[in-house]
């Protein structure tokens, strides 16, 4: 009887340690290759951790590919890296009593030897391996398995704070050098990209880890640039060197290394200090999900040595996730510039990571049906990114209400609303839909767009609500006593406002077509636009196969260029702000000389040109019959080089653009204009 129980015992085992490797390596991938993962961090460990308990007490059962020997997940492509030194993770422990068993590991494994802990934030981003060369950036992976890794070389070179070359020095940047960092965004770009994939009606990104690693896949590398990608550097290897002095030696050559670490010679004083950390990350720019404490003697790390996936050097610890739960009010619809309609939840005000929420979008009819999300139900609420307030979880009222149900109307102007086909978000069809009048006049006044001062929510809700404004042309026309007449409104706002909008005539052209808000088309994307057709009159002309031309416009944008262009309503707008005098509409730049010796070429300028601002410098570019391109892409035909050049130059070398140096450039220059 008792060796059956015990047959039964290790069956049951066995099938739960299966279970287990199942969903350990399924969620592996959706973590670690799709950047879409379903479950918390939390919840993953104590999976790992039940798996690991299990292996140690049925050790015959321990399976040689389980994921408790392996980090991450293989993604089979044909552009994969090896790491010469393995990607390990870290072991994660989640409270104090767990942190003092690790202290107590290594100084048992030490002996009583004295050494120093490292402690520095957890950054929560997308782990890769970078190499230099003698001070020379080679490559950069992701971390894959641990052992080979997808190259994403051409995006990590997109980050700006990230130096190609760095100084050789004996001993630090001199033969191979091997780094370790997080690519990550920043709260403050999640929440913009967040904003602008709304209102286009894609699904945003759940926070800003899953963003970085979502960007580090795309093809397109100028949407890489637009995300602005960051990075921390924050370990190295094939150096002997403690690591706390090493850092500061890559920080001085400019190398972005991770911040706020410190020293400290005791586990107990990194535990005092627990709480005043986690308050801190609230204040960091980018996200994190902990402290990393490890050993700063890099003889000490040697000694300890590594397990099958982590190093014994090194623990982190994890801050507990900061929720709040809170009862469904109401689902209310918001209507965007484009029309786009989103669900939005209301639910009673709750404190969360510093602040006071009472709603977060539901971004659509399908996220509000995956949820089964009901008014009068219980919601769990998180901050993605510390910022943008999300349902994480519903827990259903005893007494559920009816699912919630889109509306076929409009909840402002009652116009009908429609879902084209394979989209996800349903469209308000009215023309004139105060919603949607009073988001695209925010957009067009906004300070990276016409910065119309005293243009706020408060005084357009006022314009639109009055009547006085009905389309952005309008504001054009409005007079002095019209704005008084206005609730609240002193002679002097009045006037301050008109002095504002009078202002916004003479804004370049790349800032007005950014304004128009047509779909798809960033800042960016506007300057390209401006530097290639010069006027509106020439991009209101442009034929898609024009407009494809144009410096990372693919098919897509150009369609939706093309077709805001000949919109009845957009027409009408267009015309209607050129005979209101506006610079970028009536204005035609023309090329002073069509035979200049850099006709026909798409240029890039990167570095400075000595005597020349980088105004003067693109303006000199299109004097001699070049258009300018603000990155480098398969369409750029020259690159001008200038002192401590950026990414673009390696962009360039890699795609065998010619390169002219910044002396060639001048001596051209001076020739043509002396003329």
């Amino acid at each position: 009887m008792k060796r059956r129980t015990h047959e039964n015992i290790v069956s049951s085992a066995k099938l739960r340690m299966q279970e287990l490797i199942d969903e350990i390596l399924r969620h592996n991938w959706l973590y670690y290759v799709t950047a879409r993962p379903e479950i918390s961090d939390h919840e993953y460990d104590f999976m790992l951790k039940e798996l690991m308990e299990l292996e140690k007490k049925f050790p015959e059962l321990a399976r040689q590919d389980s994921p408790t020997n392996k980090v991450g997940a293989t993604e089979k492509k044909s552009n994969q890296i090896k790491h010469e030194i393995p990607l390990l993770s870290l072991d994660n422990t989640y409270s104090p009593e767990e942190l003092m068993a690790f202290d107590n590991r290594v100084r048992s494994a030490v002996g009583n030897k004295n050494f120093k802990y490292v402690v520095e934030p957890k950054i929560d981003g997308v782990a890769v391996a970078l190499l230099y060369l003698d001070g020379q950036f080679k490559f950069a992976a992701t971390r894959g398995d641990g052992f080979a890794g997808e190259d994403v070389s051409s995006n990590v070179t997109t980050i700006k704070e990230l130096p190609l070359k760095i100084k050789r020095i004996k001993g630090v940047t001199d033969g191979a050098l091997h780094l370790r960092g997080e690519v990550y965004i920043s709260r403050e770009r999640f929440a913009k990209l967040s904003e602008q994939m709304t209102e286009e009606g894609s699904v945003p990104f759940a926070n800003p880890r899953n963003t970085a690693a979502g960007t580090l896949k795309l093809m397109a590398r100028e949407e890489v640039k637009r995300r602005e990608l960051k990075i921390f550097i924050h370990s190295f290897a094939g150096r002997d060197s403690d690591y706390f002095k090493f850092m500061m030696k890559l920080e001085k050559l400019g190398m972005p290394v991770v911040p706020n670490r410190i020293l400290y010679d005791s586990a107990e004083k990194i535990l005092t200090n627990l709480k005043r950390k986690e308050e801190e990350k609230r204040s960091y720019l980018f996200d994190t999900d902990g402290l990393v404490i490890k050993v700063d003697s890099y003889r000490l790390r040697r000694e300890l040595g590594e397990k099958a996936r982590s190093p014994r050097w090194a623990i982190a610890y994890k801050f507990s996730p900061e929720t709040a739960e809170s009862k469904l009010l109401a689902i209310e619809l918001q209507v965007g510039r484009t029309g786009v309609i989103t669900p939005v939840a209301k639910f009673e005000p709750v404190h969360l990571s510093g602040t006071t929420v009472s709603s977060a979008t539901l971004h659509n009819e399908d996220e509000i049906k995956r949820l089964d999300i009901r008014v009068g139900d219980y919601v769990v609420v998180q901050k993605a990114g510390e910022i943008i307030p999300q349902i994480i979880s519903v827990k259903p009222a005893e007494k559920r209400n009816p699912p919630f149900v889109m509306p076929n109307k409009c909840p402002v102007c009652f116009s009908l609303l429609e879902k084209e086909e394979g989209k996800i978000k349903w469209k308000c069809t009215g023309v004139n839909c105060i919603a949607a009048v009073r988001a695209k006049i925010l957009h067009f006044g906004s300070r990276k767009a016409m910065e119309i001062d005293g243009l706020g929510e408060s005084m357009v809700d006022e314009l639109v609500s009055s009547g006085l404004v009905k389309n952005i042309s309008d504001l054009y026309f409005l007079s002095a006593d019209q704005l008084i007449s206005l609730p609240r409104m002193a002679e002097k706002s009045a006037k301050n406002l008109l002095k504002a909008i009078a202002a916004s005539k003479e804004k370049s052209l790349e800032r007005f077509i950014f304004a128009l808000g047509i779909s798809g088309i960033g800042e960016t994307t506007a300057r390209d636009l401006a530097n290639e057709f010069g006027s509106l009159k020439a991009l209101r002309e442009a034929s898609i196969e024009d407009l494809i031309q144009v410096s990372e416009i693919g098919e897509i944008l150009a369609k939706s260029v093309y077709d805001f262009m000949r919109e009845p309503a957009a027409v009408d707008l267009l015309d209607k702000l050129h005979s209101c005098g506006l610079k970028a509409c009536i204005e035609e730049k023309k090329r002073e000389d069509v035979n200049g010796p850099l006709l026909g070429k798409k240029v890039v300028v990167t570095g400075s040109i000595p005597g020349l601002s980088r105004t003067e410098a693109e303006e000199a570019v299109r004097k001699m019959g070049g258009s300018i391109q603000s990155s480098v892409s398969g369409k750029t035909n020259l690159l001008v080089l200038g002192n401590e050049p950026g990414s673009k130059y390696s962009d360039a070398l890699k795609r065998g653009i010619e390169i002219m140096e910044y002396g060639r450039f001048l001596e051209l220059w001076n020739s043509h204009s002396n003329r």
